[in-house]
């Protein structure tokens, strides 16, 4: 039987619940008070009835096999799937907040920093390192979040699991309410410069959810400040750091995630920042939660690889 496995794991998974729970109320009734229509109720029973026919024979098959430790790693891409589907209903809702958009000041923040993200584009736009780096952002939600959430999955390492799933879920709070109180488009929009045809579509949609009517939910990514491009990469990185031999092109890639957040244009660099600043509250609080668990002894250098006492950061020191 794999040690390994937490002896508090239906307490893990009852409190995910609970946030999810939360999470999904809050979305329904924020999209009736704001305005937001809801998806058809059949199409969301029948999505939440395939995931569950998708991904429960999975940990059920490691709970047979007396793996709990498989079975508890298994269950946390259940739940990102679950916030994953919720999150753009969730974010349409933050996007009608009537706060004043915040790119006038944030176009001043980076001035002040030093930093003037159009030079950077343009700079980028001119060399093949440039490109390469560019070529980064869409993979970040097309390959690395994937591969965060089911590698660590696929080989039981249940402590990584676990702790990219509580560190999504607290980034994701504070993100939201950071993006529900400090509303802004893109520096294009702050520095007034042509946008390029995605830009220009995440402009409309986020002006659009700031009009009054009733509005359909959408799927654009429009959080601007903070960058959630930074905090998720970050994340992504944290969550791979287990896998010791992969190290160095993780922590390549995360990076160059980050740095495309400027040279695409798409962030300020004060939504870098603040994106960083996220992602370190977010993995610090969830790797207490995650270690204030019973310890497992058989899963070696894993744990160390994944403890907060990790060479990677200082995150509980």
């Amino acid at each position: 039987m794999d040690r390994s496995a937490p002896r508090e794991s239906l307490k893990f998974n009852t409190q995910a619940a609970l946030a999810y729970a939360a999470f999904l109320a809050f979305a329904i009734v924020g999209c009736r008070q704001a305005s937001v229509i809801l998806p058809n109720p059949r199409i969301a029973l029948f999505t939440v009835l395939f995931c569950v026919a998708v991904f429960s024979p999975v940990p059920a098959f490691w709970h047979f096999r007396h793996h709990p430790g498989h079975r508890e790693a298994t269950l946390a891409p259940f739940w990102l799937l679950a916030f994953a589907c919720t999150l753009p209903s969730v974010v349409d809702v933050c996007g009608r907040s009537r706060m004043p958009l915040q790119d006038l000041n944030l176009a001043r923040l980076d001035n002040m920093l030093g930093v003037n993200v159009p030079a950077i584009t343009a700079y980028a736009g001119q060399h093949r390192l440039g490109h390469l780096i560019d070529a980064t952002y869409p993979l970040l939600i097309f390959f690395f979040i994937p591969l965060a959430a089911f590698a660590p999955a696929i080989f039981g390492r249940w402590i990584a699991a676990r702790e990219f799933l509580a560190a999504n879920v607290i980034g994701l709070i504070i993100g939201l309410t950071a993006f529900t109180l400090l509303p802004a488009v893109g520096p294009w929009y702050g520095y007034h410069i042509p946008p390029n045809p995605s830009q220009a579509s995440c402009q409309a949609e986020l002006l659009l959810l700031r009009m009054p009517g009733a509005i359909v939910p959408h799927a654009a990514g429009i959080v601007c400040f903070p960058s959630f491009h930074v905090i998720w990469a970050i994340l992504c990185a944290r969550a791979l750091w287990t896998f010791r031999l992969f190290r160095l092109p993780v922590g390549l890639f995360a990076g160059m995630i980050v740095l495309s957040t400027l040279t695409t244009g798409w962030h300020y660099f004060a939504d870098v920042v603040a994106g960083c600043a996220v992602a370190y509250i977010s993995i610090r609080i969830a790797s207490r939660l995650i270690y204030s668990q019973p310890q497992p002894y058989d899963e070696g250098g894993e744990l160390v690889q994944a403890s907060p006492q990790s060479n990677w950061l200082p995150l509980a020191q």
